[in-house]
């Protein structure tokens, strides 16, 4: 009898779960495959196709339930926008989109996200303001909007509801107006980014509250000087 229960036990164990991928998360990505000119991609293999996405599909990875966790599409010279649909990858935790040719102003597409950790839309051609919808993604520790044509102020919800944040690269833009004081709510700061902008006003001394701090860039603005002591 326990021999008989060893196999039951070993049978289960040995078992693969096979969970599938949500139809409304295929059609995001095939419509983020369709408006982003995926047949000319470097890099194509398995999208727009039959095959699993979470194994067959170059830059897709999956979480445990068969979500998608992760796009990693980096220097793959995707062209064109992001849909709306995009929005329904619920699960996603990062996305690496650097240098690419995507060209539009971001406004519902990273709505919902509140999963998110990593983004990276550096050296792209986006534009318009800060995409606000970050701000929900309470769980981002990393943005990186280098390289784009942003506009506008850095808005002050990213220093009250992203308690994580560690790096928040926003230089080579076109940003402008004062630096937010409440920089310094944001304790986990490691790297700030703000160069090569349109910013204004002096540097908020808060900044020095920043104990964490090892990498700060306020280049190339027209910044009025103030005393910061970074401990």
């Amino acid at each position: 009898m326990k021999m008989i229960f060893n196999i039951i036990l070993l049978f289960f164990f040995n078992q693969t779960i096979i969970v599938a991928i949500s139809s409304l998360e295929i059609f995001a990505l095939k419509d983020f495959y369709e408006s982003t000119d995926g047949k000319n991609w470097k890099m194509n293999q398995g999208w727009n196709s039959t095959l699993d996405p979470c194994i067959d599909w170059i830059g897709i990875e999956c979480n445990s339930n068969g979500s998608i966790k992760r796009i990693l599409l980096a220097n793959n010279s995707l062209m064109g926008v992001i849909p709306s649909s995009f929005n329904s990858l619920s699960s996603l935790e990062e996305i690496d989109l650097r240098f690419n040719s995507l060209n539009q102003t971001i406004t519902s597409q990273l709505n919902g996200l509140i999963l998110l950790q990593r983004l990276s839309l550096w050296g792209n051609s986006f534009f318009g303001p800060f995409p606000v919808a970050l701000c929900s993604s309470p769980s981002l520790q990393v943005i990186d909007l280098r390289g784009n044509y942003f506009s506008g102020i850095i808005p002050s919800c990213l220093t009250k509801q992203l308690p994580y944040l560690s790096s928040l690269a926003l230089g080579g833009n076109s940003f402008e107006g004062d630096i937010p004081r409440e920089l310094n709510n944001l304790s986990r700061l490691i790297n700030l980014d703000l160069s090569s902008n349109r910013l204004s006003g002096t540097i908020p001394e808060t900044i020095g509250d920043l104990i964490i701090l090892e990498q700060l860039n306020l280049a190339s603005n027209s910044l009025g000087k103030t005393n910061i002591t970074l401990e």
